[in-house]
Protein backbone atom coordinates (compact mmCIF):
# COMPACT_ATOMS: atom_id res chain seq x y z
CA UNK A 1 0.00 0.00 0.00
CA UNK A 2 1.17 3.55 -0.80
CA UNK A 3 -0.24 6.56 1.03
CA UNK A 4 0.34 10.30 1.30
CA UNK A 5 -0.49 12.81 4.02
CA UNK A 6 -2.57 15.60 2.45
CA UNK A 7 -2.42 19.04 4.11
CA UNK A 8 -4.25 20.94 1.35
CA UNK A 9 -7.01 23.18 2.71
CA UNK A 10 -6.54 21.72 6.19
CA UNK A 11 -7.43 18.21 5.02
CA UNK A 12 -4.70 16.78 7.29
CA UNK A 13 -5.36 13.16 6.49
CA UNK A 14 -3.68 10.10 5.02
CA UNK A 15 -4.92 9.26 1.51
CA UNK A 16 -4.38 5.96 -0.26
CA UNK A 17 -2.70 6.06 -3.68
CA UNK A 18 -2.53 2.30 -4.27
CA UNK A 19 -3.80 -0.64 -2.22
CA UNK A 20 -2.83 -4.23 -3.02
CA UNK A 21 -3.35 -5.71 0.44
CA UNK A 22 -6.04 -8.09 -0.79
CA UNK A 23 -5.13 -8.28 -4.49
CA UNK A 24 -1.93 -9.78 -5.87
CA UNK A 25 0.19 -7.37 -7.91
CA UNK A 26 2.40 -8.83 -10.63
CA UNK A 27 5.33 -6.84 -11.91
CA UNK A 28 8.85 -5.63 -11.13
CA UNK A 29 7.93 -1.95 -11.13
CA UNK A 30 4.88 0.09 -10.23
CA UNK A 31 3.63 3.63 -10.85
CA UNK A 32 0.28 5.26 -10.22
CA UNK A 33 -1.06 8.77 -10.58
CA UNK A 34 -1.33 10.71 -7.31
CA UNK A 35 -4.68 12.45 -6.59
CA UNK A 36 -4.81 16.23 -6.24
CA UNK A 37 -3.42 17.54 -2.95
CA UNK A 38 -0.40 18.83 -1.04
CA UNK A 39 1.43 15.78 0.27
CA UNK A 40 4.09 16.48 2.89
CA UNK A 41 4.62 12.85 3.94
CA UNK A 42 4.64 9.55 2.05
CA UNK A 43 4.25 6.03 3.42
CA UNK A 44 5.04 2.74 1.67
CA UNK A 45 3.83 -0.43 3.39
CA UNK A 46 5.03 -3.80 2.03
CA UNK A 47 3.14 -6.87 3.29
CA UNK A 48 4.33 -9.84 1.23
CA UNK A 49 6.95 -10.35 -1.49
CA UNK A 50 8.03 -12.96 -4.03
CA UNK A 51 11.65 -13.62 -3.11
CA UNK A 52 13.18 -16.70 -1.54
CA UNK A 53 11.55 -17.26 1.84
CA UNK A 54 9.27 -14.27 1.07
CA UNK A 55 12.12 -11.78 0.96
CA UNK A 56 11.60 -8.36 -0.65
CA UNK A 57 13.73 -6.42 -3.13
CA UNK A 58 13.43 -2.66 -3.83
CA UNK A 59 15.74 -0.65 -6.09
CA UNK A 60 14.24 2.86 -5.85
CA UNK A 61 11.27 4.65 -4.37
CA UNK A 62 10.21 7.64 -6.46
CA UNK A 63 7.69 10.50 -6.45
CA UNK A 64 7.52 12.38 -9.75
CA UNK A 65 6.23 15.94 -9.25
CA UNK A 66 7.05 18.08 -12.32
CA UNK A 67 5.89 21.40 -10.82
CA UNK A 68 7.85 21.01 -7.59
CA UNK A 69 11.41 20.50 -8.83
CA UNK A 70 13.71 20.84 -11.79
CA UNK A 71 14.90 17.66 -13.53
CA UNK A 72 17.12 15.61 -11.19
CA UNK A 73 17.15 18.30 -8.51
CA UNK A 74 18.83 16.88 -5.43
CA UNK A 75 20.64 14.20 -7.41
CA UNK A 76 23.13 16.24 -9.43
CA UNK A 77 25.37 18.97 -8.05
CA UNK A 78 24.24 22.57 -8.08
CA UNK A 79 21.70 21.44 -8.95
CA UNK A 80 -0.12 10.10 -17.43
CA UNK A 81 -2.82 7.80 -16.78
CA UNK A 82 -3.38 5.46 -13.90
CA UNK A 83 -1.17 2.72 -15.28
CA UNK A 84 2.58 2.58 -15.80
CA UNK A 85 4.91 2.10 -18.73
CA UNK A 86 7.71 -0.45 -18.81
CA UNK A 87 11.11 0.29 -20.42
CA UNK A 88 13.46 0.24 -21.99
CA UNK A 89 13.24 3.44 -24.02
CA UNK A 90 16.24 4.87 -25.82
CA UNK A 91 16.75 8.60 -26.24
CA UNK A 92 18.43 8.92 -29.61
CA UNK A 93 18.75 11.07 -32.74
CA UNK A 94 15.32 10.02 -33.91
CA UNK A 95 13.51 9.52 -30.60
CA UNK A 96 13.36 12.13 -27.83
CA UNK A 97 12.71 10.81 -24.33
CA UNK A 98 12.12 13.55 -21.79
CA UNK A 99 13.81 16.94 -22.01
CA UNK A 100 17.39 15.75 -21.69
CA UNK A 101 18.46 17.58 -24.86
CA UNK A 102 16.36 20.72 -24.54
CA UNK A 103 18.52 23.60 -25.76
CA UNK A 104 16.27 26.26 -24.20
CA UNK A 105 17.12 25.60 -20.54
CA UNK A 106 17.80 29.05 -19.01
CA UNK A 107 17.48 30.55 -22.48
CA UNK A 108 17.26 34.09 -21.10
CA UNK A 109 20.84 33.87 -19.81
CA UNK A 110 22.30 31.96 -22.77
CA UNK A 111 20.59 33.58 -25.75
CA UNK A 112 18.54 36.70 -26.51
CA UNK A 113 14.88 36.41 -25.50
CA UNK A 114 12.51 39.16 -26.63
CA UNK A 115 8.81 39.48 -25.86
CA UNK A 116 6.25 41.70 -27.50
CA UNK A 117 2.57 41.86 -26.60
CA UNK A 118 0.28 42.28 -23.60
CA UNK A 119 0.89 38.91 -21.89
CA UNK A 120 4.54 39.15 -20.84
CA UNK A 121 5.93 36.05 -19.13
CA UNK A 122 8.80 35.82 -16.66
CA UNK A 123 11.82 34.70 -18.70
CA UNK A 124 13.42 33.11 -15.65
CA UNK A 125 10.34 30.91 -15.09
CA UNK A 126 9.71 30.13 -18.74
CA UNK A 127 12.99 28.27 -19.23
CA UNK A 128 13.94 26.96 -15.76
CA UNK A 129 12.96 23.31 -16.30
CA UNK A 130 10.29 23.39 -13.60
CA UNK A 131 6.68 22.89 -14.65
CA UNK A 132 5.17 25.54 -12.39
CA UNK A 133 3.07 27.73 -14.69
CA UNK A 134 3.17 31.47 -15.33
CA UNK A 135 -0.12 33.34 -15.89
CA UNK A 136 0.33 36.95 -17.08
CA UNK A 137 -2.36 39.41 -16.06
CA UNK A 138 -3.29 40.41 -19.62
CA UNK A 139 -4.61 38.26 -22.46
CA UNK A 140 -3.25 37.94 -26.01
CA UNK A 141 -5.52 38.44 -29.01
CA UNK A 142 -5.37 38.24 -32.77
CA UNK A 143 -5.10 42.02 -32.84
CA UNK A 144 -2.34 42.01 -30.19
CA UNK A 145 -0.67 38.60 -29.93
CA UNK A 146 2.11 37.67 -27.52
CA UNK A 147 5.30 37.06 -29.49
CA UNK A 148 8.32 35.37 -27.89
CA UNK A 149 11.50 35.30 -29.99
CA UNK A 150 14.66 33.41 -29.00
CA UNK A 151 17.78 34.35 -30.98
CA UNK A 152 21.40 33.25 -30.95
CA UNK A 153 20.87 29.48 -30.85
CA UNK A 154 23.76 27.23 -31.81
CA UNK A 155 24.37 26.71 -35.52
CA UNK A 156 23.62 22.97 -35.54
CA UNK A 157 21.61 21.28 -38.27
CA UNK A 158 18.61 19.29 -37.05
CA UNK A 159 19.90 16.23 -38.95
CA UNK A 160 17.82 13.15 -38.03
CA UNK A 161 15.42 14.95 -35.74
CA UNK A 162 14.54 17.89 -33.49
CA UNK A 163 11.30 18.72 -31.70
CA UNK A 164 9.74 21.93 -30.43
CA UNK A 165 6.76 22.84 -28.26
CA UNK A 166 5.32 24.19 -25.04
CA UNK A 167 3.59 22.99 -21.87
CA UNK A 168 1.27 24.40 -19.23
CA UNK A 169 -0.88 23.31 -16.31
CA UNK A 170 -4.02 25.31 -17.11
CA UNK A 171 -5.17 27.98 -19.57
CA UNK A 172 -3.37 26.64 -22.68
CA UNK A 173 -3.25 28.45 -26.00
CA UNK A 174 -6.05 27.73 -28.44
CA UNK A 175 -4.56 29.57 -31.43
CA UNK A 176 -0.80 29.86 -31.91
CA UNK A 177 2.02 29.55 -34.42
CA UNK A 178 5.65 28.37 -34.03
CA UNK A 179 8.35 29.30 -36.55
CA UNK A 180 12.11 29.07 -37.01
CA UNK A 181 14.53 31.04 -39.17
CA UNK A 182 16.38 28.57 -41.36
CA UNK A 183 19.92 29.72 -42.21
CA UNK A 184 21.03 26.45 -43.83
CA UNK A 185 22.67 27.04 -47.21
CA UNK A 186 21.09 30.12 -48.72
CA UNK A 187 17.60 29.48 -47.36
CA UNK A 188 17.47 32.47 -44.95
CA UNK A 189 13.73 32.25 -44.46
CA UNK A 190 11.16 31.76 -41.74
CA UNK A 191 9.78 28.22 -41.70
CA UNK A 192 6.47 27.39 -40.01
CA UNK A 193 6.64 24.42 -37.64
CA UNK A 194 3.03 24.59 -36.42
CA UNK A 195 0.14 26.86 -37.38
CA UNK A 196 -3.09 26.86 -35.39
CA UNK A 197 -4.23 30.35 -36.29
CA UNK A 198 -7.44 29.12 -37.89
CA UNK A 199 -7.87 25.64 -36.46
CA UNK A 200 -8.22 25.57 -32.66
CA UNK A 201 -5.79 23.39 -30.75
CA UNK A 202 -7.01 21.36 -27.76
CA UNK A 203 -4.47 20.26 -25.19
CA UNK A 204 -2.31 21.45 -22.31
CA UNK A 205 0.97 20.67 -24.05
CA UNK A 206 2.20 20.59 -27.60
CA UNK A 207 5.16 19.12 -29.48
CA UNK A 208 5.94 18.75 -33.17
CA UNK A 209 8.91 17.60 -35.21
CA UNK A 210 11.01 20.39 -36.69
CA UNK A 211 11.72 20.30 -40.45
CA UNK A 212 15.31 19.80 -41.58
CA UNK A 213 17.42 22.95 -41.27
CA UNK A 214 19.69 25.19 -39.14
CA UNK A 215 17.58 27.29 -36.81
CA UNK A 216 19.40 29.99 -34.84
CA UNK A 217 16.17 31.86 -34.18
CA UNK A 218 12.72 30.60 -33.20
CA UNK A 219 9.47 32.45 -32.67
CA UNK A 220 6.32 31.57 -30.73
CA UNK A 221 3.20 33.64 -31.43
CA UNK A 222 0.17 33.15 -29.17
CA UNK A 223 -3.09 34.64 -30.44
CA UNK A 224 -5.82 33.30 -28.19
CA UNK A 225 -5.99 31.20 -25.02
CA UNK A 226 -8.53 29.41 -22.86
CA UNK A 227 -8.08 31.11 -19.49
CA UNK A 228 -10.31 33.52 -17.65
CA UNK A 229 -10.90 36.59 -19.84
CA UNK A 230 -8.74 34.95 -22.51
CA UNK A 231 -5.61 34.80 -20.36
CA UNK A 232 -2.85 32.33 -21.16
CA UNK A 233 -0.68 29.99 -19.11
CA UNK A 234 2.77 28.62 -19.93
CA UNK A 235 5.08 26.44 -17.89
CA UNK A 236 7.95 25.88 -20.31
CA UNK A 237 9.01 26.46 -23.90
CA UNK A 238 11.32 23.77 -25.24
CA UNK A 239 13.37 22.89 -28.30
CA UNK A 240 14.72 19.33 -28.15
CA UNK A 241 17.78 19.05 -30.37
CA UNK A 242 19.76 15.86 -29.56
CA UNK A 243 22.76 16.64 -31.77
CA UNK A 244 23.13 20.26 -30.61
CA UNK A 245 23.67 19.83 -26.87
CA UNK A 246 24.76 17.56 -24.06
CA UNK A 247 22.21 16.39 -21.45
CA UNK A 248 20.73 19.25 -19.42
CA UNK A 249 23.34 21.74 -20.60
CA UNK A 250 22.59 25.19 -19.22
CA UNK A 251 20.22 23.96 -16.52
CA UNK A 252 22.59 23.12 -13.68
CA UNK A 253 25.24 25.20 -12.00
CA UNK A 254 28.90 24.42 -12.64
CA UNK A 255 30.18 21.50 -10.56
CA UNK A 256 33.59 22.86 -9.61
CA UNK A 257 33.63 25.16 -6.60
CA UNK A 258 36.18 27.43 -8.28
CA UNK A 259 34.20 27.79 -11.47
CA UNK A 260 32.72 31.30 -11.46
CA UNK A 261 30.69 32.93 -14.18
CA UNK A 262 31.99 36.38 -15.16
CA UNK A 263 29.59 38.91 -16.64
CA UNK A 264 30.65 42.33 -17.97
CA UNK A 265 27.51 44.40 -17.57
CA UNK A 266 27.03 47.02 -20.32
CA UNK A 267 26.97 50.67 -19.29
CA UNK A 268 23.45 51.87 -18.56
CA UNK A 269 22.16 48.46 -17.53
CA UNK A 270 20.04 47.89 -14.45
CA UNK A 271 22.20 45.87 -12.05
CA UNK A 272 19.09 44.14 -10.68
CA UNK A 273 18.09 43.00 -14.15
CA UNK A 274 21.56 41.57 -14.77
CA UNK A 275 21.54 39.68 -11.46
CA UNK A 276 18.06 38.27 -12.06
CA UNK A 277 19.17 37.10 -15.49
CA UNK A 278 22.09 35.06 -14.18
CA UNK A 279 21.42 34.28 -10.50
CA UNK A 280 19.96 30.81 -11.11
CA UNK A 281 22.54 29.68 -13.65
CA UNK A 282 25.62 29.37 -11.42
CA UNK A 283 26.68 29.08 -7.80
CA UNK A 284 29.38 31.73 -8.27
CA UNK A 285 28.70 34.93 -10.20
CA UNK A 286 30.99 37.92 -10.70
CA UNK A 287 29.41 40.98 -12.32
CA UNK A 288 31.88 43.66 -13.42
CA UNK A 289 30.74 47.23 -14.00
CA UNK A 290 32.71 49.45 -16.36
CA UNK A 291 34.75 52.46 -15.26
CA UNK A 292 33.48 55.93 -16.21
CA UNK A 293 29.97 54.49 -16.56
CA UNK A 294 26.51 54.99 -15.07
CA UNK A 295 24.22 52.13 -14.07
CA UNK A 296 20.82 51.92 -12.42
CA UNK A 297 19.53 49.51 -9.81
CA UNK A 298 15.75 49.69 -9.50
CA UNK A 299 14.80 46.04 -10.10
CA UNK A 300 14.38 43.90 -6.99
CA UNK A 301 16.60 40.81 -6.63
CA UNK A 302 16.14 37.84 -4.30
CA UNK A 303 19.25 35.68 -4.39
CA UNK A 304 18.75 31.91 -3.99
CA UNK A 305 20.32 29.81 -1.25
CA UNK A 306 24.05 29.11 -1.13
CA UNK A 307 25.29 31.31 -3.95
CA UNK A 308 28.30 33.62 -4.06
CA UNK A 309 27.68 36.86 -5.96
CA UNK A 310 29.99 39.86 -6.44
CA UNK A 311 29.18 43.20 -8.09
CA UNK A 312 32.36 45.14 -8.63
CA UNK A 313 33.29 48.42 -10.28
CA UNK A 314 36.57 48.72 -12.14
CA UNK A 315 39.42 51.22 -12.14
CA UNK A 316 39.33 52.22 -8.45
CA UNK A 317 42.17 52.20 -5.90
CA UNK A 318 42.34 50.97 -2.32
CA UNK A 319 40.67 53.30 0.15
CA UNK A 320 37.66 53.76 -2.16
CA UNK A 321 39.67 56.21 -4.24
CA UNK A 322 39.30 57.06 -7.94
CA UNK A 323 35.84 55.50 -8.15
CA UNK A 324 34.23 56.30 -11.51
CA UNK A 325 31.46 53.68 -11.61
CA UNK A 326 28.11 55.02 -10.45
CA UNK A 327 24.95 53.14 -9.51
CA UNK A 328 21.80 55.28 -9.48
CA UNK A 329 18.77 54.22 -7.45
CA UNK A 330 15.52 56.13 -7.91
CA UNK A 331 12.00 55.33 -6.82
CA UNK A 332 10.46 52.87 -4.40
CA UNK A 333 8.09 50.02 -4.99
CA UNK A 334 4.51 50.92 -4.06
CA UNK A 335 2.59 48.46 -1.89
CA UNK A 336 -1.06 49.17 -1.15
CA UNK A 337 -2.62 47.94 2.07
CA UNK A 338 -6.03 48.91 3.48
CA UNK A 339 -6.26 51.80 1.05
CA UNK A 340 -2.86 53.24 2.01
CA UNK A 341 0.17 53.38 -0.31
CA UNK A 342 3.46 52.47 1.35
CA UNK A 343 7.01 52.51 0.04
CA UNK A 344 9.21 49.40 -0.17
CA UNK A 345 12.83 50.32 -0.88
CA UNK A 346 14.50 46.90 -1.16
CA UNK A 347 16.90 46.23 -3.99
CA UNK A 348 18.36 42.96 -2.76
CA UNK A 349 17.74 40.08 -0.37
CA UNK A 350 20.79 37.88 0.18
CA UNK A 351 19.43 34.34 0.44
CA UNK A 352 20.07 31.84 3.21
CA UNK A 353 23.79 30.94 3.49
CA UNK A 354 24.61 33.11 0.48
CA UNK A 355 27.28 35.79 0.11
CA UNK A 356 26.94 39.12 -1.68
CA UNK A 357 29.74 41.66 -2.18
CA UNK A 358 29.46 45.20 -3.53
CA UNK A 359 32.64 47.22 -4.08
CA UNK A 360 34.30 49.86 -6.22
CA UNK A 361 31.15 51.89 -6.91
CA UNK A 362 29.57 55.21 -6.00
CA UNK A 363 26.03 54.59 -4.79
CA UNK A 364 23.78 57.48 -5.74
CA UNK A 365 20.46 56.65 -4.07
CA UNK A 366 17.84 59.36 -4.57
CA UNK A 367 14.58 57.73 -3.52
CA UNK A 368 13.62 60.60 -1.15
CA UNK A 369 10.12 59.20 -0.62
CA UNK A 370 8.08 60.65 2.25
CA UNK A 371 5.47 57.87 2.33
CA UNK A 372 5.45 55.46 5.24
CA UNK A 373 7.76 52.46 4.99
CA UNK A 374 5.96 49.15 4.41
CA UNK A 375 6.22 46.98 7.49
CA UNK A 376 7.57 43.85 5.83
CA UNK A 377 11.09 43.36 7.18
CA UNK A 378 12.64 42.86 3.74
CA UNK A 379 11.29 46.25 2.63
CA UNK A 380 13.06 48.30 5.27
CA UNK A 381 16.52 48.70 3.72
CA UNK A 382 18.17 48.67 0.32
CA UNK A 383 20.17 45.51 1.05
CA UNK A 384 18.74 42.76 3.27
CA UNK A 385 20.38 39.64 4.70
CA UNK A 386 18.73 36.31 5.49
CA UNK A 387 19.81 33.43 7.75
CA UNK A 388 23.54 32.78 7.65
CA UNK A 389 24.08 35.27 4.83
CA UNK A 390 27.14 37.48 4.40
CA UNK A 391 26.54 41.00 3.09
CA UNK A 392 29.76 42.87 2.27
CA UNK A 393 29.72 46.54 1.22
CA UNK A 394 33.33 47.72 0.98
CA UNK A 395 35.60 50.06 -0.99
CA UNK A 396 32.71 52.31 -1.93
CA UNK A 397 31.22 55.74 -1.44
CA UNK A 398 27.68 56.97 -1.67
CA UNK A 399 24.66 58.95 -0.58
CA UNK A 400 21.45 57.38 0.68
CA UNK A 401 18.00 58.47 1.81
CA UNK A 402 17.08 54.99 3.04
CA UNK A 403 18.63 52.46 5.42
CA UNK A 404 21.53 50.80 3.65
CA UNK A 405 21.61 47.29 5.19
CA UNK A 406 19.21 45.24 7.30
CA UNK A 407 19.18 41.82 8.95
CA UNK A 408 15.52 41.04 8.65
CA UNK A 409 13.10 39.31 10.98
CA UNK A 410 13.99 35.99 12.66
CA UNK A 411 17.35 35.82 10.84
CA UNK A 412 21.01 36.02 11.91
CA UNK A 413 23.62 37.26 9.45
CA UNK A 414 27.04 38.83 8.93
CA UNK A 415 27.44 42.40 7.61
CA UNK A 416 30.84 43.80 6.59
CA UNK A 417 31.99 47.35 5.87
CA UNK A 418 35.51 48.53 5.06
CA UNK A 419 36.65 51.73 3.41
CA UNK A 420 32.94 52.52 3.22
CA UNK A 421 31.96 56.21 3.05
CA UNK A 422 28.22 56.90 3.37
CA UNK A 423 26.50 60.30 3.52
CA UNK A 424 22.84 61.16 3.76
CA UNK A 425 21.27 62.48 0.58
CA UNK A 426 20.94 66.25 0.87
CA UNK A 427 17.16 66.45 0.67
CA UNK A 428 16.43 63.19 2.51
CA UNK A 429 13.28 63.52 4.65
CA UNK A 430 14.80 61.45 7.48
CA UNK A 431 17.98 60.20 9.14
CA UNK A 432 19.06 56.70 8.17
CA UNK A 433 21.02 53.69 9.44
CA UNK A 434 23.99 52.25 7.62
CA UNK A 435 22.96 48.95 9.22
CA UNK A 436 19.92 47.95 11.24
CA UNK A 437 18.09 44.87 12.51
CA UNK A 438 14.51 45.87 11.80
CA UNK A 439 12.05 42.98 12.09
CA UNK A 440 9.07 44.97 10.82
CA UNK A 441 6.06 42.80 11.48
CA UNK A 442 8.09 39.60 11.12
CA UNK A 443 9.19 37.48 14.07
CA UNK A 444 11.85 39.06 16.26
CA UNK A 445 15.00 37.35 17.44
CA UNK A 446 16.90 38.76 14.48
CA UNK A 447 20.41 40.13 14.58
CA UNK A 448 23.94 39.81 13.38
CA UNK A 449 27.62 40.58 13.65
CA UNK A 450 28.97 43.75 12.00
CA UNK A 451 32.51 44.59 10.91
CA UNK A 452 33.06 48.33 10.33
CA UNK A 453 36.76 48.94 9.82
CA UNK A 454 37.62 52.23 8.05
CA UNK A 455 33.95 53.17 7.79
CA UNK A 456 33.00 56.84 7.70
CA UNK A 457 29.45 58.12 8.23
CA UNK A 458 28.22 61.57 7.32
CA UNK A 459 25.72 63.64 9.31
CA UNK A 460 22.35 61.90 9.60
CA UNK A 461 23.79 58.40 9.06
CA UNK A 462 24.24 56.22 12.16
CA UNK A 463 24.67 52.64 13.34
CA UNK A 464 21.56 51.10 14.84
CA UNK A 465 22.13 51.12 18.61
CA UNK A 466 20.54 47.80 19.48
CA UNK A 467 21.49 44.66 21.37
CA UNK A 468 20.47 42.69 18.28
CA UNK A 469 23.68 43.73 16.51
CA UNK A 470 27.21 43.01 17.72
CA UNK A 471 29.81 45.48 16.43
CA UNK A 472 33.31 44.03 16.26
CA UNK A 473 36.13 46.37 17.33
Amino acid sequence: RIEGYDEHNDANQWRTFADYQNTDYTGSDFMVRVPGGRFTKLRYTFYRATGADGRLGVSELFYIHPEMVRPYEGLLAGGDGDGYVRGPFLGANRSPVGWTHNVLFNAATRYTVEQDGPATFSNSILFDGRMAPNYPGQAPSFESPQVITISGLTNHHTQAGAWIGWSTRYWPARHFRIEGFNSHGDANEWVTFADYREQPYVGSDFMTKVPSGRYRQIRYTFYEATGRDGRIGLSELFFIHPEATTPFKGLFAPLASNECTRINAPAGADVGTVLNQYKNTTKCLNVYLAADANYTWNEYVSLPRRVDVTVRGTGWRNGANDITTRINMTGAQTIERDGVDYRCVRRLVVGTMSTFRLSGVYLNERINDERRLYNSSSCRALFNAAEGAVLSITQMRGEVSENLANVYGHQFARVKFGHTFIDKTGNSPRDVYIVTADKGWNFGGNGGVVSRSHTHLGAGVTYHDTTRLTYLP
